[in-house]
């Protein structure tokens, strides 16, 4: 195997050919590598790429195969992680220099599962590296060979790279994707991603990411690389080529004028402050999750009975606050526990923040009290209602008291009203509703937002019917991911409805906002990212978890004073039940007043007042 190695980039390699120069397989300048796949005089058909002097491998097994017209990629099980690495580098010693890898490439689609990684490009080191990756729905930065380093920064219509719609399967267009590293400290890059359709000329996505390390230290000097994310039996493609390798110094193309204005959101956060009793470094969890308050929130201290997840809170008429959440045994898996052993609970406490005790379920006498994605809310009559979806249909329980008992009032009415119907339940309207979060509206209706943001109006109690009234809040906005978005959180502060969003495997939320709640509905900026140290006690100490998500809302006086996220140690396959793994529901100030003020700047200002 070909070891790679720091040259000095060679200069101009060509042949005279009748008086003209004819550019052969490389150009080679002080600045840039060119690689034509397509030569068989210098990449002879049949070879392996990983013999090629120009190559070496770094790990895997033999999948890139020339063939006359360019480089294949021969997928098996043996091969599904092989990476090269082109002999060629550029210098990467001061703050400001910068390599740009890209290829062209095709695939051939022919099975409907499409989520596996296909090809990944990159910058590094031998095992250090940093590598952007490409897949028919997703791409983005990725730093690791397992799937814990792997985020997704965009994602795209297939329309845009040649597929009619995603289950379509054939030939893609001709794509050239590009990743540029810059160095921006010492130990710190900055990458852009570029994937543009050559056989359109359009620039399909940019996705930029700041203040990435390689994961072994950083090096004086860079080397291009290819990866084959997946083996072809596993990703449902035929055919993957490459025409074209090229590594340069050239910077990334600059980023299109902003054209929102961006809300500031995650400013709002504000410190934690540890509640009273006794504070643990840790009761459950990995070894980096330290320094935390097990009395915030809603916790099995002792993990010996239950993991939690969802939840609101409502504060009742003595000033007591009530979660409304879901739990199971933690004996159980988080992927078995949330699917098939879910119930719907309540828990009390006397400070917003917690710590929530427990009261048991809320219904145990309907479905042995299943129960999952649950809300709480306050009615328009001044009764309290639990709200159930996803392992559900989407089912309404009220009681007059906010301790219950809760008695099943009815499953939620709905009708497409025009719309898409998928936009309101799975299987394209006859399955369950999902995410499912009931707001009521300052106009005397109630408003559901569910999985898939769209708005539906009932104009006629808490049942509806709801009438779909619009299509997804962020459909062809171009920043926004237009699949895999989860968990919508919606409230009314300001004078002006907002909704929080994410995009689970980007582990990004974004925020957007409209006057009436209906139309008109503005990206707002990213609310936050799960890896920007989010949450932090008033001394300073980062409260880390693995993943956050399902974030609900808490107002009073009409302003949000608290958010409460459902957050997990370690990836949801990790925790395997009956280990020292689990889940909570923590509670977060937000200074939900300086918040609307500025949303409601920003809306004077859009208006021209």
């Amino acid at each position: 195997m070909n070891v790679p190695k720091l040259i000095l980039l060679p200069g101009v390699n060509f042949l005279l050919i009748t008086g003209l120069a004819t550019l052969l397989f490389c150009v080679c300048s002080a600045s840039a590598t060119i690689v034509d796949f397509s030569n068989v005089s210098q990449y002879p058909e049949g070879s392996d790429l990983g013999g090629h002097s120009e190559w070496g491998g770094v790990e895997g097994g033999n999948a890139f195969m020339l063939n006359g017209d360019g480089l294949s990629i021969h997928g098996s099980k043996n091969n599904e992680w092989s990476l090269l690495q082109h002999q060629d580098a550029m210098p990467s010693r001061t703050i400001g220099d910068a390599i740009t890898v890209s290829i062209d490439f095709t695939f051939e689609q022919v099975k409907a599962k499409y989520d596996s990684e296909l090809i990944r490009v990159g910058a590094g080191d031998g095992e250090n590296r940093l590598l952007a990756t490409f897949n028919r729905k997703g791409w983005g930065d990725f730093n690791a060979i397992g799937m814990d380093g792997y985020q997704v920064g965009a994602v795209f219509p297939t329309s845009e790279i040649g597929f009619k719609k995603n289950t379509s399967l054939g030939m893609s267009d001709s794509l050239r994707m590009a990743m540029t590293l810059t160095r921006a400290e010492a130990d710190q890059w900055n990458m852009v991603v570029i994937l543009t359709n050559l056989k359109s000329g359009d620039l399909v996505k940019r996705w930029e990411k700041k203040e990435l390390s390689f994961p072994h230290g950083a090096p004086d000097a860079l080397f291009g690389m290819i990866q084959v994310g997946a083996s072809d039996a596993v990703s449902g493609v035929k055919d993957r080529k490459i025409t074209r390798f090229e590594v340069s110094d050239q910077p990334a193309l600059a980023a299109p004028p902003q054209t929102w204005t961006d809300s500031n959101f995650r400013k709002y956060i504000l410190p934690m402050t540890r509640q009273q009793g006794p504070i643990y470094d840790k009761v459950f969890g990995v070894d980096e999750l330290t320094g935390r308050d097990p009395n915030n929130g809603l916790e099995d201290q002792t993990l010996q009975n239950w993991c939690y997840w969802d939840g609101s809170i409502v504060k009742d008429d003595a000033g007591k606050y009530h979660m409304y959440a879901s739990r199971w045994d933690q004996a159980q898996a988080h992927g078995t526990g949330w699917k098939d052993h879910s119930k719907g609970i309540h828990a009390v406490s006397d400070n917003v923040m917690g710590p929530y005790i427990d009261q048991g379920m809320t219904w145990p006498d309907w479905n042995d009290g299943l129960g999952h994605n649950v809300i709480g809310l306050r009615m328009f009559d001044g009764r309290y209602a639990m709200v159930t979806s996803d392992r559900t249909p989407g089912d309404v329980f009220v009681s007059d008291g906010p301790s219950g008992p809760f008695k099943f009032h009815g499953e939620i009415k709905w009708e497409a009203n025009g719309f898409n119907p998928g936009l309101a339940a799975y299987e394209g309207g006859k399955g369950y509703m999902s995410n499912v979060m009931i707001i009521p509206r300052h106009d005397g209706r109630y408003m559901i937002v569910p999985r898939s943001t769209c708005i539906m109006i009932s104009d006629d109690g808490i049942l509806g019917p709801y009438k779909i009234v619009s299509d997804r809040v962020y459909k062809d906005m171009p920043e926004i991911p237009q699949a895999r978005m989860e968990d919508p959180t919606a409230w009314y502060s300001g004078g002006m409805y907002h909704m929080l969003v994410n995009h689970w495997p980007g582990k990004t939320t974004y925020h957007f906002s409209s006057l009436d709640g209906i139309k008109d509905w503005k990206y707002r900026g990213i609310a936050y990212r799960k890896d920007e140290a989010l949450f932090r006690y008033e001394d300073g100490t980062v409260d880390e978890w693995a993943i956050v998500q399902r974030p609900t809302a808490y107002t009073e006086d009409g302003h949000i004073t608290h958010f409460n996220f459902s957050v997990i140690d370690i990836t949801k396959g990790g925790d395997r039940g009956n280990d020292n793994h689990g889940s909570k529901i923590i509670v977060v100030p937000f200074d939900g007043e300086s918040f609307d003020l500025r949303m409601q700047a920003i809306v004077r200002e859009e208006q021209g007042n």
